[in-house]
């Protein structure tokens, strides 16, 4: 699904991720560890083109990603969840989640029930301010923005910073379900 080669990538002239490969197959869940600074958020933003790679060449279901803008890549099939969730603090849940799916299709579209199902506390909490959640509740927010837009992959990062050890364990069921129900793939970056 997702084949990544020989990526490096530069912040001005400082190489960052040298000659980086991998693959990731239809349904399956890959995590990269690592400390602070070690290039895994930089990874994802290359695969995302939000941060251009020099060299290499990645690959998305036979699609070379490498001339394409992000919005395209979304587009495509592949949802990113950043670092620091990055959620609309001002606009409501349901806001949130719709913009999911704007990324996806470029127009507003349905969001889908496999979402609620997944997080019900989004449907309980749709009319809230995003930013007045707690931390886990953001993430899960984000993880169904994610999910609004019908990705086939989703990148993830440092989905567990910040949040409650008994909230992690539950993420980390419900992305195993995502994939054993709906064969979506999962690139997570993590610490620990």
């Amino acid at each position: 699904m997702l084949k990544v080669e020989n990526i490096d990538t530069f912040y001005g002239a400082i190489q960052v991720c040298n000659q980086i490969s991998l693959e990731i197959l239809e349904g399956e869940i890959v995590c990269i560890l690592g400390r602070n600074g070690v290039g895994k958020t930089t990874l994802l933003k290359s695969i995302m083109r939000i941060l251009p790679y020099r060299f290499g060449s990645i690959t998305f279901n036979g699609q070379k990603l490498d001339q394409l803008k992000t919005y395209q890549i979304a587009r495509m099939g592949i949802s990113y969840v950043p670092q620091g969730r990055q959620i609309f603090p001002s606009l409501t849940v349901l806001e949130n989640l719709k913009s999911g799916t704007i990324s996806a299709y470029g127009k507003c579209g349905v969001i889908p029930e496999e979402v609620y199902e997944y997080f019900p506390i989004l449907m309980e909490r749709r009319d809230q301010k995003g930013g007045s959640l707690s931390g886990g509740e953001q993430q899960m927010l984000a993880i169904g923005r994610a999910l609004a837009g019908k990705p086939r992959l989703v990148l993830l990062d440092e989905p567990s910073e910040g949040i409650q050890p008994n909230i992690v364990d539950n993420l980390k069921e419900i992305i195993r379900q995502i994939t054993n129900n709906t064969k979506i793939s999962f690139l997570l970056v993590e610490q620990n």
